[in-house]
């Protein structure tokens, strides 16, 4: 987590406060009030948006703008529907199911992690897991000696927004052959999203119609498959490929 000291402005640094960042003032009838300088307001607002990132497992860097820095032109439709879904939310996907699907590298996640943080900053709570940890945290033999799970499950559970990362992909979790853990999945999604109306980010390498050959069932891929027939997002700009600007020596620099 990229949290900063405050470093007092040169307006209020010149005036006696409390605090670095505050300052006296008199007003007329001579009393004397306490003001919190603009620098500092700026300041505490970038720490509280970053622990909240921190709180909902999202990178916390702020420099990201999809105009700017998605590399590549075959998705930009895709990357279009991604920032109406930030500016309509409320209005139209707050109890919508999303499903992100390419191959790796096709900054899938990267614009959902923007998402995440702009609905964040618009007061909404924010939850991102990778679906192994999600998995494990569903279910009842998970033991830890504190609440960690429950805290898990009530986050993912919860928030306006969950995004489920590496989601039904057998080569990026465990899925016991028996298939043990897909109906606490199951039961999960069904709960948040059928019974609480609440929106999910699916991203994936795997097609919504593959779920049950890679192992997930029919069940579960005729929930996800149903829900996601209007709203799944096709990625193909492959960000080595496209970043003409990679330098693979910069950190050397």
């Amino acid at each position: 987590m990229n949290m900063t000291s405050f470093t007092p402005c040169r307006i209020c640094v010149k005036k006696p406060g409390p605090f670095p960042g505050y300052y006296y003032v008199t007003s007329s009838e001579g009393r004397r009030s306490v003001v919190e300088c603009t620098c500092h307001k700026l300041w505490d607002s970038k720490q509280t948006l970053e622990r909240k990132l921190l709180a909902a497992n999202l990178w916390t860097d702020q420099d990201y703008d999809p105009d700017r820095h998605y590399k590549g032109t075959k998705s930009r439709d895709e990357v279009d529907c991604i920032k109406k879904y930030v500016t309509q939310f409320d209005k139209r996907f707050a109890d919508k199911m999303i499903y992100m699907y390419g191959v790796n590298g096709t900054q899938k996640t990267t614009l959902a992690m923007w998402a995440g943080r702009e609905l964040i900053k618009r007061g909404k709570s924010v939850y991102y897991s990778l679906m192994e940890n999600l998995s494990i945290a569903l279910s009842p033999d998970f033991k830890a000696e504190d609440d960690s799970r429950q805290r898990v499950v009530d986050k993912a559970l919860n928030s306006d927004l969950l995004i489920v990362d590496e989601s039904f992909d057998r080569s990026k979790m465990t899925l016991y052959k028996s298939g043990y853990q897909i109906p606490f999945i199951d039961s999960f999604i069904r709960n948040r999203f059928d019974i609480s109306k609440k929106a999910i980010i699916f991203i994936s390498n795997k097609p919504a119609s593959s779920l049950a050959e890679n192992g997930f069932g029919e069940s579960l891929q005729s929930l996800v498959a149903r829900n996601t027939r209007e709203s799944t997002l096709v990625f193909r700009d492959e960000y080595i490929k496209e970043a003409n600007d990679f330098d693979p020596k910069g950190l050397f620099k």
